[in-house]
Formats: C-alpha cells, structure tokens, sequence
C-alpha cells in the first residue's frame, strides 16, 4: 500500500469538489486509487489536503504519468478560473 497527499489552495470549495467527484474516474480510479480522503487544513476551506490510498507506487506512477498527459488535461473541467 502507497499513500500520497497533495495539497491545494481552491477558489471556492463546491465547486472544487464537485469538478472532483465528477472527475473522480478519470483522476483517480483508472489509475487504480483505492481510496480518497479531503481534509480542509485548520477548517479553512480554501485549503485542502487530499489523502490517496494507492496499491503500490508504480499506480501513483501512473496517475502522475496520466494527470500530466494532453488526454487528461482536455477531459478534466476544474471549475477553477487558474
């Protein structure tokens, strides 16, 4: 087992994590993710920590190698404007 975190500053929560759960195949569960977790650092909601459970490091591998591709970048609607 391989966890990660990655934290994140978000303009707005919801919609941030709407685009997430809307994307959530494509993101994480195609790379064979086996769990997610989000923690909003200090309640402030604006800055959050997602926790990914991994099978091993070559997935998280993978979902690097994925998350940086063209494909990847042209599917994914953040509902971020930068």
């Amino acid at each position: 087992m391989y966890l990660t975190h990655v934290r994140h500053k978000v303009k707005d929560y919801d919609v941030w994590k709407a685009a997430l759960d809307n994307n959530a195949e494509l993101l994480f569960e195609k790379c064979g993710c086996i769990d997610t977790f989000i923690v909003q650092v200090n309640g402030d909601p604006t800055d959050v920590v997602i926790i990914n459970t991994w099978p091993s490091k070559e997935h998280w591998d993978q979902f690097l190698k994925t998350h940086d591709s063209p494909e990847y970048k042209g599917k994914v609607k953040t509902g971020e404007d930068g």
